[in-house]
């Protein structure tokens, strides 16, 4: 499912998946139509790729705690599939000054993924045990 963001939705801009550039960017809003669950689907659909692409998340003033909802929501879920995540967060504009320095915050998550070659996470591999032991 395809979620809205004021026009701009993950765009691939890379065919080669090198650290360097995302392959998909999204832009988080506050306010409309865009549910948390929704970006985290988008993610979670890079994250499941072959090979698994790199996804920036880019938020400003309200949505900037929307953004860390997502990436703690997201991380959660990616890794109980068994992909390892690395999360880098940038501010910026925090330190502006004059009549417009309360429209100057941004942030700015990247969510670097690669597949875990031992049969996933420990917290997933655990959780697996815990669902088998429970129906046995």
């Amino acid at each position: 499912r395809e979620v809205g963001l004021k026009g701009a939705m993950a765009v691939k801009t890379s065919q080669s998946n090198t650290p360097a550039e995302p392959c998909r960017c999204l832009t988080v809003v506050s306010g409309g139509r865009n549910h948390i669950r929704d970006y985290v689907d988008t993610i979670l659909q890079a994250a499941t790729a072959q090979p698994p692409c790199s996804v920036v998340l880019r938020a400003r003033l309200k949505a900037m705690s929307k953004a860390i909802s997502v990436t703690e929501v997201a991380q959660r879920r990616v890794t109980e599939r068994g992909v390892a995540v690395t999360v880098r967060t940038t501010l910026s504009g925090m330190d502006a000054e004059g009549p417009n320095r309360r429209e100057a915050p941004e942030i700015e998550i990247r969510l670097d993924f690669q597949l875990e070659s031992n049969g996933g996470s420990s917290a997933a591999v655990a959780a697996r045990a815990g669902a088998t032991t429970a129906v046995a």
